[in-house]
């Protein structure tokens, strides 16, 4: 092969380098989150012990969160990612940050049982913490109908009226902040839900697995508009 074929075969795998780079960054690992400084606020994370709320615990640590609370249904799960991830902030990569396990805290939060919502914010209360910055995260998808502890179809429980609840009662904590915010995870799933039907909104009659969780985004949805 000349020298022309060389180069050409260099330039061939090099496009295909950079689209494969490009795709891995857009598609595996993910848009790396704007930096802001989050110094001296507190967090609370549902769900931040797996997916989208680790990562969002990780970020709002690195950016100087003063604490940052994991919400989490499994106890034991959210102080082992707890602990990795200060591990993973000691890396040069990663921040090298030394001591983040101080300045992160787990408690038990079960969005499938209303009375664990109020004791949850009961406990934070007492706690006297500040409140800058609520996330909405923690989310369920059940393939068949299931019911929560007070009677309600699961998923429109723990992803909406769980949450529902735990922001309004947080909402005088949050009010006290400069820049309080609430942040609803939602889902593209709600836009294949034209309106939430009343007459069957526990999903009775039938029973779809992204019906019903469309339908809980929608409803957190409409929970922007009526807190903005």
């Amino acid at each position: 092969m000349g020298r022309g074929g060389e180069i050409s075969l260099g330039v061939f795998a090099a496009l295909i380098g950079s689209y494969m780079m490009r795709t891995y960054r857009k598609y595996v690992r993910g848009v790396e989150p704007k930096v802001v400084d989050m110094t001296g606020k507190v967090a609370i994370i549902t769900g931040a012990n797996s997916g989208i709320g680790r990562e969002v615990a990780k970020a709002f640590v690195k950016m100087g969160a003063r604490r940052v609370i994991f919400a989490c249904r499994n106890v034991k799960s959210a102080q082992m990612e707890m602990e990795s991830i200060a591990k993973e902030l000691q890396r040069p990569w990663d921040g090298g940050i030394e001591g983040s396990i101080d300045r992160m805290e787990v408690m038990k939060l079960d969005l499938n049982d209303l009375a664990s919502v109020r004791d949850f914010v009961s406990a934070y209360r007492k706690l006297k913490y500040s409140l800058d910055v609520l996330v909405c995260n923690a989310a369920v998808m059940n393939g068949s109908r299931r019911m929560s502890m007070n009677g309600f179809e699961q998923n429109f429980a723990v992803n909406y009226l769980g949450h529902f609840l735990l922001t309004n009662e947080l909402l005088p904590i949050l009010k006290k902040s400069m820049d309080g915010r609430v942040i609803f995870l939602g889902s593209s799933v709600h836009h294949q839900v034209k309106k939430l039907d009343f007459d069957n909104l526990m999903m009775k009659h039938s029973y779809s697995m992204f019906e019903s969780y469309g339908r809980s985004k929608l409803a957190m949805v409409s929970s922007v508009q009526h807190y903005s």
